[in-house]
């Protein structure tokens, strides 16, 4: 193989091996390998002692078994840990040969730092999330609103088109609305019950109580069960507020009127029929 020129060959005798991290003598200037970096040479100064000079080598911080302080690795320590800043031999240098505590507390210090990340993430995510869910419900509100404006305002039209009525009122003149009766009148009509879901139209400048004459003309529905307890018994519209109750309306209100009568009621929508005393119950 070509010699690139990186490193140098070791000037012991008999080696000559060539080491990238060859280690100069600072006193004959010479390079040596990992293994024989020891001062050797004869340029030592006499006046220091060998052994003291040849201690001062750092052996390699590698243990095969952590708990056993003899299982240290006997080679010089001639590369510094990155991570752990310890020396090391060029078998055990990098970080994944050897049990390194610096790369531990780095991969910790990361783990909390992804944790936090994550957690600020996840505080994000559940606040847009809330956000979202707070638009969608009031998007699905402000819809429903608006779903169930439509639905009457088809309702509306549907019963316009479909009620029934004397013919001889003029068409500019009908009121068309859908009469509800209550369960208990219900129970009373004997025969076909279709006919009391279909709309009716009267002429708009009839009262309510001329509305109840003319319905009970067209139906088997009696005004009065028991004249003996007239007020129990007699027949009284009555519309649906928006807490689901039913309050009486006043018998003199015209057709034309019951928008005065009743917030947002118009032709076509529906009022309700019921007995008197159906409104103590």
């Amino acid at each position: 193989m070509e010699d690139t020129g990186i490193g140098h060959h070791c000037s012991y005798e008999n080696c000559y091996i060539k080491d990238f991290f060859a280690f100069q003598c600072p006193s004959c200037e010479l390079y040596y390998c990992a293994d024989h970096r020891h001062v050797t040479c004869e340029k030592t100064p006499q006046n220091v002692e060998r052994s003291k000079i040849q201690s001062s080598s750092t052996v390699c911080s590698f243990y095969s078994d952590p708990h056993d302080k003899s299982s240290i690795c006997p080679k010089v320590g001639v590369a510094k840990c990155y991570y752990c800043e310890m020396l090391f031999c060029l078998d055990h240098r990098f970080e994944d040969l050897h049990d390194c505590m610096g790369l531990k507390q780095i991969e910790a210090q990361k783990q909390v730092k992804e944790e936090q990340k994550q957690s600020i993430l996840d505080k994000i995510r559940e606040k847009k999330e809330n956000n979202f869910n707070s638009i969608k419900k009031l998007e699905s509100s402000q819809m429903s609103d608006k779903q169930k404006k439509l639905n009457k305002t088809v309702l509306r039209m549907k019963t316009k088109s479909s009620a029934k009525g004397d013919q001889k009122i003029p068409k500019d003149r009908r009121f068309a609305l859908l009469i509800e009766i209550s369960q208990h009148i219900q129970n009373e009509v004997q025969g076909n019950k279709s006919f009391y879901q279909t709309p009716l139209f009267f002429d708009k400048s009839m009262s309510l109580g001329q509305v109840i004459d003319a319905y009970c003309k067209l139906t088997s529905v009696k005004q009065v069960t028991d004249y003996e307890n007239v007020q129990e018994t007699q027949l009284h519209f009555a519309f649906e507020t928006e807490a689901g109750n039913f309050d009486k309306l006043n018998m003199e209100i015209k057709l034309e009127n019951l928008k005065e009568a009743i917030n947002g009621f118009e032709q076509g929508d529906t009022i309700y029929l019921f007995r008197g005393f159906e409104f103590n119950s």
